[in-house]
């Protein structure tokens, strides 16, 4: 993790508690991930400003897990109404 660490050039944020150890729970305790995560990511929360989601972010098709939806209406069939079979 150290050696990773050096090498990114980017904006970054090294954690490493002397208590963790390779399978740690990271909930147990805020300092592990959650704290580091509110100072390193300016999230809706604490920064105050509102978050704009562009709406071509909501069209599903634009995801490469799309898949067609089956026809569910079709006007042509009879409408079937189970009181009065």
């Amino acid at each position: 993790g150290e050696q990773l660490f050096k090498a990114c050039r980017m904006r970054k944020l090294f954690v490493n508690p002397t208590v963790m150890e390779h399978n740690t729970n990271l909930t147990t305790d805020v300092a592990f991930l959650i704290v580091p995560m509110f100072r390193f990511f300016a999230l809706p929360d604490y920064s105050f400003t509102e978050l704009k989601v562009p709406p071509w972010a909501y069209d599903k098709k634009r995801s490469p897990h799309y898949r067609r939806p089956e026809v569910e209406v079709c006007s042509n069939l009879p409408v079937v109404n189970s009181t009065n079979i």
